[in-house]
């Protein structure tokens, strides 16, 4: 079943369906497993993961998610480009990141309840699987282990992202 949804950026909907219904189940198994928020589940973790999450489609130049907008999902890339920027003092837009299929973002969201700290938008058309706080729930009630290692890609891609941050800080502090 596909839904239709406004995007919070404006007028353009996101197409929003069951992962599930996209393909078979080993391709969606296959498409998981290259993804390394998914890395070391075994088979039944990602087919779970696989027929519970679902997927959006946004056309380029649709916003995904704006800064200051309440955030209650992360999103993995599954194809597509997006463009990540955040909104300076004197209130421009200043490109931050370019994600593309394999990437992850928003997974602040899942930790805080603070306001979403960038912008973004689809530059191409883009698919996204979108991952609530109730799908990690349900992963950890299946199984901790699962949990622990999604958890731990989750921290080590925030560790990276920090540990960027932080190297670009210290350029221009010269």
């Amino acid at each position: 079943m596909t839904e239709r949804r406004a995007s919070p950026g404006g007028p353009t909907a996101a197409r929003t369906e069951r992962f599930a219904d996209e393909s078979s189940k080993a391709e969606r198994v296959e498409s998981l497993r290259a993804i390394g928020l998914f890395g070391a589940l075994d088979d039944e973790q990602l087919a779970h993961l696989a027929s519970t999450l679902i997927s959006e489609e946004h056309d380029a130049g649709a916003v995904v998610f704006h800064e200051g907008d309440k955030g209650r999902a992360m999103y993995v890339v599954l194809a597509g480009t997006l463009d990540v920027t955040k909104t300076t003092t004197d209130h421009k837009a200043r490109h931050i990141a370019e994600l593309s299929a394999g990437n992850w973002f928003g997974e602040m969201s899942l930790l805080d309840v603070m306001p979403r700290p960038v912008t973004v938008t689809a530059t191409t058309a883009t698919r996204l699987l979108r991952v609530c706080p109730t799908d990690l729930d349900a992963l950890y009630r299946r199984g901790g282990k699962a949990y622990a290692l999604l958890v731990m890609n989750l921290a080590r891609e925030l560790s990276r992202k920090l540990r960027t941050a932080t190297a670009r800080l210290a350029e221009t502090c010269d």
